[in-house]
């Protein structure tokens, strides 16, 4: 579980440093796009491999009062990429979904991890070259 949080967030910050990176040297390439695409749908697909991995009755389980629970460290991992996607390439975030619906089904987690990634890969797809060079 902890390699797997690992590469999802690693996955995350890999796919905003390169941008800055290739910026940096030269304009980015229109194909970098797909590369972006495909590294958000691996990312949703850990997501939603670690979605199916718990029984549901332990998805609101903690260990101590002060921490997330399984289902609220899948939200936050999904919901890291709204707020990336929306403070770095300047989109306007998704309606907030409710919280008693996706935190405890297994449908309404896999569903908001779905919605969110939906919505970013949408964000990517529908982005001008001078919004991306940006």
């Amino acid at each position: 579980m902890r390699m797997s949080k690992f590469l999802a967030g690693s996955g995350l910050l890999c796919l905003l440093a390169a941008p800055v990176s290739a910026q940096m040297a030269s304009p980015m390439p229109e194909s970098y796009r797909q590369v972006q695409l495909n590294a958000l749908e691996l990312q949703r697909q850990v997501l939603l491999a670690m979605a199916d991995s718990m029984p549901v009755q332990f998805y609101r389980d903690k260990v101590t009062p002060i921490q997330r629970d399984f289902a609220q460290q899948l939200e936050h991992a999904a919901g890291s990429l709204v707020y990336i996607v929306s403070s770095v390439m300047k989109a306007a975030p998704p309606a907030p979904a409710d919280t008693a619906t996706y935190l405890n089904t297994r449908a309404g987690l896999q569903g908001f991890i779905n919605a969110t990634y939906d919505w970013a890969g949408n964000v990517l797809k529908t982005q001008t070259a001078a919004q991306r060079e940006a």
